[in-house]
């Protein structure tokens, strides 16, 4: 038992996680149904000192490209870039709000690309509308204020827009919390029961909802045991203003064999293609100093935002 916990301490300190995006021909049939997922083809390797998550896919001029978190450790704040299907970057820093983002949730809506990037920091969910030709934003809308999303994550089921994200304030990975709207830009109301999940396992969302059989799944990141573990894939039993419930479908987690194979925390679908992250965790002497660096930095930034919002 000292052991352990002298080893879990130990790398809490001098290990960092890095992440890697890669590519995997896959359905929502076959993880369904053989509960598995085959290697992916990494887009590239990470410079030193950064790494590349949360992957969506997203269609600009007629053409699929990716819109992912590029984190730099040095100063310990994402932005979101995007490549092409072979990694190459299209367009850097999408977005300029001086705050850490990540998560970018694509979501089409009519001949409309919208993009949703986690940005806890100012204390909001907000909604971008990208322009399809030079790739800028056409026009910023906070849908819900004074409330830190984590990870917002928006579908449509039966008659409303819903978004499902954690509470960057506190319990980020823990509670899981529901808004409903008939529109995009109309009223969002909370669910009922918010948090309507308390579970380190299956709540914080970990990519995009998928239909199959009839029945909408939903990716959840497994931080039961350390945040990125494995990707739970929930089924929704029943979803209204009023009730929730989901059970556990099956979990996805990297090979033992991969290069990055200490953990899966995201997965977004199109067509026959899935884009997945992965981590690995490597010692590092100068961890330490990084991750102090990384905690002042996001101190900083919430007590900025906190007198300027």
């Amino acid at each position: 038992m000292f052991k352990m916990r002298a080893s879990k301490f130990l790398r809490k300190l001098f290990w960092i996680d890095v992440w890697n995006i890669g590519i995997v021909s896959v359905t929502p049939r076959s993880i369904i149904e053989k509960k598995y997922l085959p290697e992916p083809i990494w887009l590239s390797k990470n410079r030193a000192f950064k790494f590349k998550a949360d992957p969506f896919f997203i269609t600009l001029n007629n053409k699929l490209h990716i819109l992912y978190e590029d984190f730099n450790f040095l100063f310990p704040k994402g932005k979101i870039n995007l490549i092409d299907l072979n990694g190459n970057i299209v367009k850097k820093n999408i977005f300029s709000e001086g705050i850490h983002l990540s998560y970018p949730f694509t979501f089409k809506d009519g001949d409309k690309q919208y993009v949703i990037p986690e940005s806890a920091e100012s204390g909001n969910i907000s909604i971008y509308q990208l322009n399809s030709e030079d790739f800028s934003v056409q026009e910023k809308t906070i849908l819900i204020d004074d409330f830190s999303g984590v990870d917002n994550t928006l579908f449509k089921f039966s008659e409303n827009f819903w978004i499902f994200c954690t509470n960057g304030a506190k319990d980020d990975c823990e509670k899981l919390y529901a808004w409903y709207s008939k529109s995009l830009f109309s009223e969002w109301t909370p669910h009922a029961k918010n948090p309507i999940k308390v579970s380190k396992r299956s709540t914080r969302p970990g990519g995009r909802p998928f239909f199959f059989g009839g029945s909408l799944y939903r990716p959840s990141q497994n931080c039961e045991n350390h945040y990125g573990e494995s990707i739970i894939i929930n089924k929704i039993i029943q979803l209204t203003p009023e009730k929730f419930e989901e059970c556990e479908e099956l979990e996805l987690k990297p090979s033992p064999d991969s290069s990055y194979s200490f953990g899966m925390h995201h997965i977004d679908m199109y067509d026959n293609l899935a884009i997945v992250d992965s981590k690995t965790s490597r010692f590092s002497f100068i961890a330490l100093p990084l991750k102090i660096l990384q905690r002042f930095f996001i101190g900083y930034r919430k007590m900025i935002t906190k007198y300027t919002i």
